[in-house]
């Protein structure tokens, strides 16, 4: 019989996942394309709302095939986007939420949660 498939360190077992990770990359780039577009309408920031959208698009694509690696480089670029923003203004929102939010995903993404 041939060995079984190695676990990839960017899939967590079913059982010790909290949430499914794929349903958390949806979640992830909903909230990010939102967040923006709610940013950009509040502060008049373009560049946030597409880098936003960028992000959230490419997000979709990784919930698309399936691919956590994918999703796990968009949080973990997010959350050094987040922490330069959150050292420069100190605004816990939305710059330290949004931290937050970018390392779990990165931890969920990468089945340590």
């Amino acid at each position: 019989l041939p060995a079984p498939p190695a676990m990839s360190p960017f899939r967590a077992p079913p059982s010790a996942a909290l949430i499914d990770p794929l349903t958390a990359v949806a979640v992830y780039a909903a909230l990010i394309a939102f967040g923006g577009v709610m940013g950009a309408g509040a502060a008049g920031s373009m560049i946030s709302a597409g880098s936003s959208v960028v992000s959230a698009a490419v997000l979709g694509y990784a919930y698309h095939v399936g691919n956590l690696q994918i999703a796990f480089v968009v949080a973990c670029a997010l959350c050094v986007v987040f922490a330069v923003r959150f050292v420069k203004t100190r605004a816990v929102v939305p710059a330290g939420a949004l931290l937050a939010l970018s390392a779990l995903m990165a931890l969920i993404f990468n089945g340590v949660l």
